[in-house]
């Protein structure tokens, strides 16, 4: 039965799921007003928010209404591998989305997800060096560990990113 609970819920939000995937606001926006809280309901499988889906989906003006909409620790909310929305931005490369993040809530790019790994390291993973360049600059560097310098200089490597001008 649980099942069934499961795939209605999925279900009602699938037009949230859509219209974040499309970058769509307005339909959106008509969706939250008809459900009211649904802009921190997990939306997907996976547990992903509405965040999430518009991050990954690199729809800047979406994210932003998003992030207008909810407090600082709404963003911390993670899927069912410990992303935040942060990590999907980092790996979208879309640097704009990740700022509108940070600057609503400063301890984002510190949140590991289930592996262990940064924002920073996801973005060096995907090559992304603008992204890598701003995640550095607000990840604090108490919060790494040698383990994450070496892993960091290896992703770079490893996407041509070391010594790219």
């Amino acid at each position: 039965m649980t099942g069934n609970r499961s795939t209605t819920g999925l279900t009602l939000y699938a037009p949230l799921y859509q219209a974040a995937m499309k970058g769509d606001w307005e339909k959106a926006d008509e969706f939250f007003k008809s459900h009211p809280g649904a802009i921190n309901v997990r939306i997907t499988k996976e547990m992903d928010t509405v965040l999430h889906i518009a991050a990954g989906a690199k729809h800047t003006k979406f994210v932003e209404e998003v992030v207008k909409s909810m407090t600082g620790t709404d963003l911390t909310l993670r899927n069912k591998y410990n992303n935040t929305a942060l990590c999907y931005a980092a790996a979208s490369g879309v640097t704009k989305i990740a700022e509108m993040m940070v600057s609503k809530n400063r301890n984002l790019p510190m949140m590991r997800n289930n592996r262990g790994v940064t924002p920073l390291y996801i973005a060096a993973l995907f090559g992304h060096k603008d992204m890598v360049w701003y995640l550095y600059s607000v990840t604090s560097d108490e919060y790494l560990t040698r383990d994450d310098y070496i892993g960091l200089l290896i992703a770079t490597i490893s996407t041509d990113l070391f010594g790219k001008k």
